[in-house]
Formats: structure tokens, sequence, C-alpha cells
């Protein structure tokens, strides 16, 4: 049987030739905004669901295409998913945002965020896997990862 470790090395080797290649960012854009625009916000474009991009454009072409291709490998800290269950059963998870003595806030993509009390949290747990899809890269050609790859390395410069 084809481990979960297995298909992770498989897809690196299939998009490792995108490293090589040469990227086009105005063809990643249009990627970019379909596949990450509901977890990542960049030019008021997007969510602030996961990390800052522009905080990373000074990561390596491997780095994004690894973070993509398997996002539970290195979670920024800080972007861990949390569940909270709450005193009357209810269960809601996201990235925690905003918290104070009183409450606290969980973001999810587009935009959803639940606001919690916290004298009503029963528990609170944090994830040890990225709630990044492992599938973003589904249907994506070498050069269309290159162009991804090429748009996320360029983002600071056409900030």
């Amino acid at each position: 049987p084809v481990t979960e470790t297995d298909r992770k090395i498989d897809l690196l080797k299939v998009y490792n030739p995108s490293l090589q290649l040469q990227g086009n960012s105005n063809r990643g854009r249009p990627i970019y905004e379909e596949r990450c625009s509901s977890c990542h916000k960049v030019q008021n474009h997007g969510y602030d669901v996961g990390p800052d991009l522009l905080a990373l454009t000074n990561r390596t072409r491997q780095y994004f295409m690894r973070a993509i291709l398997d996002p539970s490998a290195t979670i920024e800290p800080g972007y861990e998913e949390a569940t909270v269950t709450t005193t009357d059963g209810r269960i809601f998870t996201g990235i925690v945002g905003e918290e104070n003595s009183t409450s606290l806030t969980l973001r999810r993509g587009k935009g959803e965020e639940d606001n919690i009390l916290r004298n009503t949290i029963a528990e609170l747990s944090y994830a040890t896997v990225s709630s990044m899809p492992e599938d973003l890269a589904d249907g994506l050609s070498t050069q269309d990862m290159s162009d991804l790859l090429e748009y996320l390395k360029t983002l600071k410069q056409s900030k």
C-alpha cells in the first residue's frame, strides 16, 4: 500500500522540475487567487487566515513548493489550527486571531470567524497538522507550479 509519506515524496518528484523552469508571475497570480487567496491576503486581496506571504518572500522557491505540497511539514508559528469545544458541546476550528481576557476569535478561510467567550470554553487544543489543504497542487502542471512560485517570490516587488 502507498503511504502518505510515499505520496508526498512522489509529489515532490513530480513537481521538482518546476524549480528549474522559468516562472511567469503574471500567469502565477490567477493561480494564487484561485487556490491561495481564501486564506492568504496580499495587496488587500484575500483573507488573513494563513501567514503573511509578503513576510516570507525571503524564502526559497523550494520552501514555497514544499509548503504547498506538504503544508504540515512546517507550520509557521501562530498558525496552528485550534479546536474549541464549548460547554454546550459545540465545536469550532480555526486559527486564533484576536484574543483577550474575555474572548477569542477563530479565523477560517474566506473571512469566516467565530468569536467565543472564554467562560464558554470547555477545551482548547491545537492541531499538529496544517489547516492548509494538501491537495492545492491537484491539476497544476509543472509550469503552473513554476509560475505560482515566481508570483510568490516576487510579491514584495509588486507591492
